[in-house]
């Protein structure tokens, strides 16, 4: 079966907005119907996106205009960030000594239906049943799902989108017919699921670096899922596959965090990079010396903000996967809690009143979760809603 979004459905939605800017007298409320209109307009052109991750970095870059290619970096450098930054860098130390795996992706061939029976699965093993009756209500509409295929170049792997003001949210993936199709569709689900209208409550600076806690949770659950109910006894299939992959994912965000803060530290009075200072900055955790310019166009090319919200959601849902072993119903419970903040709350204290430990207890749960400690995981999961 093919899921597709009803563009004609889009298209309504985006003209109703459009009436709805035309009679509204409340400033705050254009700006968010505009911004929803924006929304509709990547949705409606999504199926014929282009991406071309570096196509905003000339191939001929020199010391002397770093300091451009890092302007965005610069302007969002807040010392809002700093207590955050300085939660995540050590746990690079943390992974230091983890030698890389090769990550091997198996075809899983392209039968959507048996893609989403294997999610609708891992909803029913994995979860609660009020949240796997609530992904079983999304399907009995197909069409908020799209489902493509980009087998040379797939530019995104998933992504939701929330209509705060028609009360509507709709979940593109696109595919690649690998094991780790299986990981996206979960991911965008739990987005789905844990996300409320609100839009103050998904873009709101102090809860922005949260965004991405379901997803990342999804992910860990999945890994587990796969390794007990899909994994195969074959030689050549690696069941740590998907736990694998984000464990390398949330090493890249960490090595980029720590590299653009060296390249802040290493530009001079006359905005030059010291490469020699830098590679110095970048020695105290052990990733490879930067020889080139040309090879930190990738730690440029993604804002710090985004680097902070995977490497910070990932952390704080090892430690939900680990409430989630003792109890899962209150693992759920908290996370729906990180999206509502007290006004005097900052994000390490909003986490602290929601049970997430990793900064005080020197990354106890990652250094279970990669085998630095004797603690295994045992028996994660079960047939709770069979």
């Amino acid at each position: 079966m093919r899921y597709t979004w009803d563009y004609n459905e889009l298209r309504s939605n985006k003209n109703e907005l459009m009436k709805m800017l035309l009679t509204t007298k409340d400033s705050s409320e254009a700006e968010e119907i505009k911004i929803t209109i924006k929304m509709y307009d990547e949705m409606l052109k999504l199926s014929n996106r282009k991406i071309n991750a570096y196509s905003q970095f000339d191939d001929t870059i020199t010391s002397h205009n770093v300091n451009d290619l890092i302007l965005d970096f610069s302007d969002s450098y807040t010392k809002d960030m700093l207590p955050i930054i300085n939660l995540l860098l050590p746990a690079m130390q943390v992974l230091k000594d983890k030698k890389d795996k090769i990550i091997e992706i198996f075809d899983i061939g392209d039968n959507n239906d048996e893609l989403v029976t294997v999610t609708l699965d891992f909803f029913s093993k994995m979860t609660t049943p009020d949240i796997y009756k609530k992904v079983k209500e999304l399907f009995e509409n197909k069409h908020f799902l799209n489902i493509s295929y980009y087998k040379e170049m797939n530019p995104f792997p998933g992504v939701t989108f929330i209509d705060g003001i028609l009360k509507k949210k709709y979940v593109a993936i696109s595919r690649a017919n690998e094991v780790l199709d299986l990981t996206h569709l979960a991911h965008e689900l739990f987005h789905n699921i844990f996300s409320d209208y609100e839009v103050k409550t998904l873009f709101e600076h102090k809860t922005f670096y949260l965004t991405e806690v379901e997803g990342m949770l999804a992910n860990i659950l999945f890994g587990e899922y796969f390794k007990k109910y899909i994994g195969s006894n074959d030689e050549e299939i690696d069941n740590d596959l998907i736990k694998n992959y984000f464990l390398e994912g949330f090493n890249s965000e960490i090595t980029d965090l720590i590299i653009r803060n060296g390249i802040i530290h290493s530009i001079d009075s006359k905005s030059k990079l010291r490469l020699s200072k830098l590679n110095k900055y970048i020695s105290l955790y052990n990733i490879p010396d930067i020889t080139e310019i040309n090879n930190l166009i990738p730690h440029l090319n993604t804002p710090q903000d985004t680097n902070i919200t995977y490497a910070l959601s990932y952390l704080v849902a090892l430690d939900l996967l680990y409430i989630y072993m003792r109890d899962r119903e209150q693992a759920f419970y908290l996370l729906k809690n990180f999206r509502y903040i007290k006004d005097e709350d900052d994000i390490i204290s909003l986490l602290r009143r929601n049970d997430i430990t990793f900064f005080e207890d020197d990354y106890k749960n990652l250094k279970d979760y990669i085998g630095l400690n004797k603690r295994k995981i045992k028996k994660i999961g079960g047939d709770k809603n069979d």
